[in-house]
Parts: structure tokens; sequence; C-alpha cells
């Protein structure tokens, strides 16, 4: 979702074809609409959805090495699965923002927008959190949905259930590191 201001008086269904037409094969604009003024396609959003991409094969390909995470090293995705869904609801999430060092460079959650408020909050919630397997591209997949994330929150969830995976950690021990509410 994006939005910008514009004070063409072009209709919202030519502006999507001109678009797609500027736009690469590979980039597509599916929708446009007319919102109000004060709309912001990240702050009013009802919820975010996230990919995070393990793949378990021996060799990693080179073209998509920098948007996996690879891991060559059998897993066990039920105790990962039952894992993943103890973040749904809401919860503190702490244990899982980015380092001290990190979250002041990155969390723009905390930055101030307009007349927002700059009180940062670590609650967030999830509405689903999910493991999908696909055997044929050895590729495993954490799905999460929620109101928002924290600065590398879903990478460390996933570093964390990564842990579970490989058997350092059950399932269980997810619920106590997100109650202890440290970093």
């Amino acid at each position: 979702m994006a939005n910008f201001k514009t004070a063409s008086p072009i209709p919202c269904a030519n502006l999507l074809k001109a678009l797609n037409d500027l736009l690469p094969p590979t980039v597509r604009v599916r929708d446009a609409r007319e919102v109000p003024d004060g709309f912001h396609a990240r702050y009013d959003a009802r919820w975010k959805t996230y990919r995070y991409r393990i793949l378990q094969s021996p060799i990693c390909p080179p073209f998509i090495s920098r948007f996996v995470c690879h891991h060559p090293y059998p897993l066990d995705h039920r105790s990962m699965a039952e894992a993943a869904r103890l973040v749904e609801g809401q919860h503190d999430f702490t244990s899982f923002a980015a380092s001290p060092a990190h979250a002041a460079e990155g969390d723009a959650e905390a930055k101030s927008d307009d007349a927002r408020s700059t009180v940062r909050t670590m609650a967030r919630t999830i509405f689903s959190s999910r493991l999908l397997w696909r055997p044929r591209t050895s590729l495993l997949i954490y799905e999460v949905r929620g109101n928002g994330f924290l600065h590398h929150m879903v990478r460390n969830i996933v570093g964390t259930l990564l842990e579970v995976g490989r058997g350092k950690l059950a399932p269980q021990d997810l619920l106590r590191i997100l109650e202890a509410r440290d970093r």
C-alpha cells in the first residue's frame, strides 16, 4: 500500500492504468482510490503481513541469497509451528525488539510523524503466526500478521524459532522469553 497527494484531475481508474504503463512489468499497481486527506498508508493500516523465508537446501543459489535465511540442516517443523502460534495475541515484545544500539537507528515507530506521539510502546497484537513448508522449493516460510512490528522483531522471533527447530529450545521457552520482557 502506498499513498500520495496530487492535484491532478485524472480519475483513479485512469491513474491506475497510467502508473502501470510507467512501471516495469515486475511492479504493478492493483488498485487506486481516493482517501481522506489525513490518511497515511503506514500508520492507518489495519494490519501488516511479514514473510520470512528460510531455505533448507544444501546449497543456496546466489540469485536468492539476499532474500532468504539459508539453513541447510534439519529442523523440527512441528515444534517450530507450535512455538510460532504462541506469539499470537497481544504481547509486550520487548524481548524480541532490536538491541538498544539498533533500536535508536531504525525503529520508525518511535519517531514522530506530524502530530503523532513519540511515546514508544512495545505492545503489539499478532493476529496470526504460522509456518508454511514448501517441499518443492525447500522453503520454510514464517508468515506473521499483526497490527505492527518492532525493528528486527520478526528476525529475532525467527532466530528463536530456529533454536526450537534445532532442539536447543522447547516451544514453551518462547513464552518464557516473551514474558521476560528483556532483550
